[in-house]
């Protein structure tokens, strides 16, 4: 084996593992990307469930029909960022606990605006 052909395959390997861990990384970006994109639209979507619930039940149809509209959009995206790629772990849990927060952020929501009291 040649000097130069031993240089040439340690070049290959070299780029292979910048490659490699390139990839890693973007990976790991993206997911940690999706994880708080996940969880900002759960913080969306359980207040407007909430409010468009409220509505509905106060007989405020437009409001209950615009609001579950938009309620439709986040939750399809945000499903789809859970159901895509991976399907991580983590990915779930953070859904999980968005919903919960939003919860608590959609009853603090409603608190103030006192719609259900009325």
């Amino acid at each position: 084996m040649s000097l130069t052909s031993l240089h040439d395959k340690m070049n290959g390997l070299i780029l292979k593992h910048n490659y490699i861990n390139h990839k890693s990384t973007t990976e790991e970006l993206r997911m940690l990307l999706n994880i708080i994109l996940i969880f900002a639209l759960q913080l969306l979507y359980v207040p407007i469930l909430t409010l468009r619930t409220i509505f509905l039940v106060k007989n405020m149809s437009v409001a209950a029909s615009s609001f579950g509209t938009l309620e439709a959009l986040i939750y399809v995206f945000g499903l789809s960022l859970v159901f895509s790629g991976h399907q991580s772990i983590a990915e779930m849990v953070v859904y999980a606990v968005g919903f919960g927060v939003g919860l608590y952020i959609g009853t603090r929501i409603e608190s103030k605006l006192a719609i259900g009291y009325t």
